[in-house]
């Protein structure tokens, strides 16, 4: 019967369109009886303007992809350099220049909507014949169903409440919503969503009002500091900025879902250039008014809630990125050691992060203090969030475990594993094969055999030990081989793993090896490392440092067209031959024992990119029939290979496109099976 119902609402859009068109049809044959005089000329002049929107949009969407879609990532990218007096400024210029765009959206909307609807009523004025009307009045139909069918879809779209806890379970919880909700002014239905993580939300459906709350955020909380916490959330709800967000976000639904239909390519490219822009400059606004946002939600605490309280609880929520980061060193068994899927995920995760706050407090809390904001950031730091509460005193304190509150955490709690449970079990084989027993192997063979590694040979085994949370024997690994390595890009790999190891014991030595690793490879080490180095930087008040990090990255992204370039091949390259010396010969007699039985051949060629840049590029051509994990585990091996070279390489599977660019290159294949 849903079927069937589901079927008849995709139709609604095209009977109502057909309706629509036949009566503007008929309304035209009426004006042309009566003497219109210039149904045929009206009729081709909407028809052109109809055109030339549907290939000012598709030419439009193209130059500004090619052109500025960059410059738009860039300014996405840079926006929020970090909290400065400037932010409220930005966010105002954010939400002008959003609003001009929404409105000459639908602007541009309702023109295409109101073409549309004049071409059948021209159509029946232009006092056409039967059958080449009815086949032009499908254009119009088939345009105008589209939109109907995007319009429809949201105006009917439920809210799926069959996840919602049942409230009467919840008294204490509803209890402290209502008394939040009744202080910052709010009605409604007050609804409970349960998730794993350590975060609140809120969002209105009509009357409901959804509160998703994290089951360790609940587990750690006082009863007053989550009542704190609902005073933020339900300020959201009067912030006029979120408002607009939310308004921006339906038309930008709308445009993204053109051509949901079958046959809905037109509108795809009648509003491909506006939902381009439109979500760019959409993007620019949130970033811009996600960490404001937070702020102004904070001060609602100032007005009707306790600073003190309020600040114990930010602190708790703000600690779960720490217990996060140090999770596998703190509760070192791998999630998939167990040969079936636990039943008490949501519930363990509570009692490990109570467990872990009365252990680190102390620590955690003086790095939440010194930390500075990051580039990027959609909530505040603790640091800023205390600041604007005025910075007061406060005690870490865990809710008393035989309350009546406590008990409906645990109620929570066992609603999530359940969900927890039912999931895991769909794909819990499969994902414990790949990441616990198949690194359980590679282990297993290197500590049976016991062989000296080259840095190529060590690199899976490293990341098998660092997958299987056995930290001290990748250290050991990496330690070996950065002693016995030939130069620095050999060893980049190792000294990118160490580093990591070390900076997640807050060792500053860490930051130190991956900056060396970034500098030997920067194609494979770069984006990871100044992620790493810059929340490590941020996290550990190192101001100076986080700066030269950001020059860096800026460095970095202006190259970001070279180095793309670097990993594709075309016959518009400037591309030669490689020369064959000694050493040559032998890097690719390596390689070929990497490929065994599995490659046919092996080419070689030489890409510049600038004056400066180049890549020595291989293609390997696989024998017919080899499957495709068999491809992946070779390619992977030829991978860590080259990347221990002295040298800029890239590695291509061979395709029939290439056959054109080896032999414009020339003679360029270097092994043959």
């Amino acid at each position: 019967m849903k079927k069937i119902s589901g079927k008849l609402l995709t139709a609604v859009p095209y009977i109502i369109s057909i309706i629509l068109n036949l009566a503007l049809y008929a309304a035209g044959t009426v004006c042309a009886v009566r003497g219109f005089l210039y149904g045929r000329l009206l009729l081709w002049i909407f028809v052109a303007l109809l055109a030339v929107c549907l290939l000012s949009s598709v030419l439009g969407s193209f130059l500004y992809t090619r052109r500025f879609k960059k410059m738009a990532q860039d300014e996405i990218l840079h926006y929020v350099l970090s909290s400065t007096q400037k932010l409220h400024r930005a966010e105002q210029q954010a939400e002008r220049s959003l609003l001009r765009l929404k409105n000459g959206v639908i602007a541009y909307l309702g023109f295409v909507i109101l073409l549309t609807l004049a071409i059948p009523f021209f159509f029946g004025a232009a006092d056409f014949g039967a059958g080449s009307s009815n086949v032009l009045l499908l254009f119009s139909v088939y345009i105008q169903a589209d939109l109907l069918h995007i319009l429809i879809a949201i105006a009917t779209a439920k809210p799926d409440f069959s996840q919602y806890a049942d409230s009467a379970a919840y008294p204490q919880l509803q209890r402290l919503a209502k008394r939040a909700a009744q202080a910052v002014g709010i009605e409604g239905e007050i609804r409970f969503t349960f998730t794993d993580d350590c975060n609140a939300g809120i969002q209105r459906f009509g009357k409901v009002i959804s509160l998703e709350l994290g089951v360790p955020l609940l587990a750690v909380l006082t009863e007053e500091e989550l009542y704190q916490v609902f005073l933020h959330e339900f300020a959201h709800m009067q912030d006029e900025h979120i408002r607009t967000a939310r308004n921006a976000r339906m038309l930008s639904v709308v445009l993204e879902s053109g051509g949901s239909t079958v046959n809905g390519w037109a509108n795809r490219l009648l509003f491909s250039l506006p939902a381009a822009v439109f979500s760019d400059k959409f993007t620019v606004f949130e970033m811009a008014s996600s960490e404001l946002n937070e702020r102004r939600a904070d001060k609602m605490i100032l007005k009707k809630g306790e600073v003190g309280t309020a600040a114990a609880g930010l602190a708790k929520t703000a600690m779960y990125e720490s217990y996060s980061n140090e999770y596998a060193l703190l509760y070192p068994k791998p999630f998939f050691a167990s040969p079936t899927p636990p039943t008490d995920v949501c519930t363990r995760d509570c009692t490990r992060f109570r467990r872990a706050i009365k252990l680190r407090k102390t620590e955690w809390l003086a790095i939440l203090q010194q930390e500075l904001p990051p580039r990027l950031q959609s909530h505040p730091t603790f640091r800023q969030r205390l600041e604007t509460l005025g910075n007061p005193p406060f005690e870490i304190e865990l809710p008393a475990e035989d309350s009546p509150y406590y008990a409906e955490v645990l109620r929570a709690a066992a609603e999530v594993d359940k969900t927890l449970y039912d999931l895991n079990c769909e794909e819990y084989d499969e994902t414990r094969k790949e990441e616990y027993l198949a690194p359980l192997a590679v282990i297993e063979k290197y500590e049976r055999e016991k062989k000296p590694l080259s840095a190529a040979e060590a690199r899976p085994i490293v990341e098998a030990y660092l997958e299987l949370h056995r930290f001290a024997e990748a250290q050991a690994i990496c330690e070996d081989i950065l002693s016995r390595a030939k130069n620095d890009t050999e060893a980049a790999h190792a000294s990118f793993a160490l580093g990591t190891l070390l900076l997640m014991r807050y060792d500053t030595r860490g930051a130190a090896y991956i900056q060396r690793a970034i500098d030997a490879n920067e194609e494979n080490f770069a984006e990871a490392g100044f992620e790493q180095l810059g929340k490590f930087y941020a996290k550990m008040g190192m101001q100076k440092e986080l700066e030269e990090n950001r020059k860096r990255v800026d460095a970095y992204l202006h190259t970001y067209e070279q180095r793309e370039a670097i990993a594709e091949l075309s016959r518009k390259d400037t591309l030669r031959l490689v020369p064959q010396d000694a050493e040559r010969r032998a890097q690719i007699a390596h390689i070929a024992s990497l490929c065994g039985e599995t490659v046919q051949k092996i080419y070689l060629l030489r890409k510049d990119v600038t004056d400066s840049l180049y890549t020595y590029a291989y293609i390997l051509q696989f024998s017919d029939g080899t499957d495709e994990a068999q491809q992946d585990k070779v390619v992977t091996a030829v991978f860590n290979y080259l990347d221990t070279e002295d040298d800029q390489y890239a590695l291509f599977v061979y395709n029939k496109s290439y056959e054109k660019i080896c032999k414009a290159v020339g003679d360029c294949c270097v092994y043959e099976k």
